[in-house]
């Protein structure tokens, strides 16, 4: 018996990151990669992301200046996902985050600034007088500020709402136009600073109407304006939506995959993704009938209950699909042998993943019968 303390070399843990402010351009270029290639690993990777991100929408997420951009930017890559995959399941997702990022749009179209859940935050509002401009922070001091943020939400916002109306959502495409209004309006205008003139400062006071906002971070401030991120952003879907378009049929006649098959094997090793795919084994239980006394979490419901008689070694990693997990229920598991045999040895193989909260069982219960009544336990 392994003791608790030592570890299974072939144990492997997940690196999961639930913060779209970092992770959810990678997961759009992914599903983009897939529609261009047709490689699966690509869209594999990504919903496998997605699920959990959208498991633990929104209270669970790391939020970075605050939660308000991590809605923005979860847009994007749930709206090209609806693209490739459009079932209920994609599509509920994508409402859960339209309907969560509108939730935070004032009459005037502003996009306002929210904070998350605390302890959560990287860059939160400064803790004191003395912090404020010592680093990155938020615009706001707390929920309720009338502020949006140009540089890191609102911008963002519009593209992934953009793509959401372009993929057919009625919401996202009322959000979008008035959002759209709003940029248009509080766009500057000077003859003095010609530098300046059409662009957006980070931030806007809905209230005061005017460019206005906690200045206590410490790089980018309240009026600093980029030209990369606040300007590129909002100025390419302005062009989109002058040229009736999206930025994902705009890229449709791309021709990347002239250049897959060069660089797959740079990406990923051949020999990298072998160790990721499934190994079948023989075994006496092998496509026999499986009974479970209680259905697996929607999570985790790989094939069904013949899942755990197929014979297939899944890998070490829940986001493959090709695991049974439970939540809230033991698993009890009948299985139908179709007749008497010798048993002397039963193995059964589980999955731990601490990060994710996913562990082995305290215990194991292996029960016999001949008759399908009288079981003696065995431990």
């Amino acid at each position: 018996m392994r003791r608790a303390h030592e570890i299974s070399p072939f144990f492997r843990r997940s690196i999961v990151s639930k913060a779209p402010h970092f992770e959810a351009y990678l997961w759009a270029c992914f599903i983009w990669a897939y529609h261009q290639t047709g490689d699966r690993l690509f869209l594999d990777r990504a919903r496998a992301a997605l699920r959990i991100t959208m498991d633990a929408y929104p209270d669970g997420w790391r939020w970075t200046n605050g939660l308000a951009q991590e809605r923005a930017r979860i847009l994007l890559p749930l709206s090209w996902l609806v693209r490739v995959e459009d079932t209920a399941e994609h599509r509920a997702w994508l409402r859960k985050a339209v309907d969560g990022l509108l939730s935070l749009q004032d009459g005037s179209g502003a996009i306002r600034e929210e904070l998350g859940p605390p302890g959560q935050g990287m860059m939160p509002p400064p803790a004191s007088n003395e912090a404020y401009g010592t680093g990155e922070a938020s615009l706001i001091q707390k929920n309720g500020d009338p502020m949006a943020d140009l540089l890191y939400t609102t911008n963002f916002a519009f593209l992934g709402l953009h793509e959401a109306a372009a993929g057919g959502d009625d919401a996202a495409r009322d959000g979008e136009e008035r959002l759209a209004g709003f940029l248009v309006r509080i766009q500057v205008r000077t003859d003095a600073h010609p530098f300046l003139d059409g662009g957006w400062f980070r931030s806007f006071d809905f209230r005061r109407w005017e460019h206005w906002g906690s200045n206590a971070d410490a790089g980018w401030g309240a009026w600093s304006i980029e030209s990369g991120w606040t300007q590129g952003w909002i100025t390419a879907v302005l062009a989109l939506r002058r040229l009736g378009t999206s930025l994902w049929d705009l890229t449709e006649g791309s021709r990347i995959e002239r250049h897959h098959p060069r660089l797959r094997e740079k990406m990923i090793p051949r020999s990298v993704e072998e160790s990721l795919e499934p190994k079948k084994i023989g075994h006496r239980a092998l496509g026999k009938a499986v009974r479970l006394a209680a259905g697996p979490d929607p999570r985790y419901p790989g094939s069904g209950p013949a899942t755990l008689t197929d014979g297939i070694l899944a890998p070490a990693d829940h986001a493959t699909g090709e695991w049974i997990g439970l939540e809230g229920a033991d698993l009890d598991a009948t299985i139908d042998l179709g007749d008497e045999r010798d048993v002397r040895k039963v193995v059964a193989r589980f999955l731990q993943s601490v990060p994710v909260g996913i562990f082995r069982p305290e215990r194991v219960e292996v029960s016999l019968s001949k008759d399908g009544r009288e079981c003696p336990s065995v431990k």
